[in-house]
C-alpha cells in the first residue's frame, strides 16, 4: 500500500516524500556553498582588522559544519533507502 508518508512504495521506489527530502537538502547546500565562497573571497582580500577576520573565518568554518552535516543527512537518507528496498525484496514484496 502507497502512501504520502511511507518512503517505499509497493514497487519499491522513492516516493514523494523521501525526493522531498533529498530536494530540500539541495536547496539548503547550495546558498550556503556560496556564502562559503564569499567568506573565502572575503579573507583572502580583506585589509581590515584582525576581529573582522576572526569573525569571518569562523562563519566560514561553521558553514564548513553545516555544509557536512548536511552531506551526512544525505547519505543516511539513501543509505535507509536502499536498505528499505533490500527488506523489502527479502520479504518478497518487490
Amino acid at each position: 500500500m502507497h502512501t504520502q508518508d511511507s518512503t517505499l512504495n509497493t514497487s519499491g521506489t522513492v516516493t514523494n516524500e523521501a525526493k522531498n527530502v533529498l530536494q530540500l537538502l539541495h536547496q539548503v547546500a547550495q546558498p550556503l556553498t556560496v556564502l562559503q565562497g564569499a567568506l573565502e573571497l572575503a579573507l583572502i582580500k580583506a585589509e581590515t582588522v584582525q576581529e573582522y577576520r576572526e569573525s569571518v573565518g569562523t562563519a566560514l568554518c561553521q558553514t564548513a559544519r553545516v555544509i557536512e552535516c548536511l552531506n551526512e543527512i544525505r547519505i543516511i537518507a539513501v543509505r535507509d533507502s536502499f536498505q528499505n528496498l533490500e527488506f523489502r525484496k527479502a520479504a518478497g514484496h518487490v
